[in-house]
């Protein structure tokens, strides 16, 4: 995955009831089960990426170097390489969400505050473009509540499942 977003617990869909639920979870079972949240709860950020996933244009193409248009699959559009992975800690684990490598490696990603500088033709422009909120970013924000949803119809799923298994 190309970016890494990491964001505070308290930014993060969580609420009592959910808390509740996965402290009843056996520990021994709860990787599994932590993995198979996690997995709900990426899926609404990712269709929401892959809508705001900045789609290119011939206009756009025709500005790119040569040197640039060999660099790159530019036939693979970026909207088709958002993916997310499960990264596994020893105390928790991560939905990494984001442009797969290689192919979504042509993404600008202007996260910076200063902006980034502006390069046509593969030339220098001399010109700042401004920071621009990023769209997985904004794909995290706008799926909050659903993502919140997933994950509690799946941690009781899943409990469900254990409590019949272990019955």
């Amino acid at each position: 995955m190309a970016n890494k977003l990491q964001f505070d617990a308290k930014n993060l869909p969580s609420d009592a009831e959910i808390n509740r639920m996965f402290d009843a979870v056996p520990h021994l079972d709860r990787f599994r089960v932590t993995d198979q949240v996690l997995r709900a709860g990426a899926r609404p950020i990712v269709t929401r990426a892959r809508q705001l996933a900045p789609r290119s244009t011939p206009e756009d193409r025709a500005k790119r170097s040569t040197k640039q248009k060999q660099a790159a699959d530019w036939n693979y559009p970026l909207w088709k390489t958002i993916k997310y992975v499960l990264r596994k800690y020893s105390t928790s684990g991560v939905a990494v969400v984001g442009p797969e490598w290689p192919k979504g490696n042509k993404a600008y990603f202007n996260t910076s505050p200063s902006g980034r500088r502006q390069y046509l033709w593969g030339r220098a422009t001399g010109r700042i473009v401004p920071q621009i909120r990023n769209w997985i970013v904004q794909a995290f924000d706008e799926t909050k509540s659903q993502q919140l949803a997933e994950m509690k119809k799946k941690l009781r799923s899943v409990m469900d499942q254990i409590w019949r298994n272990r019955g």
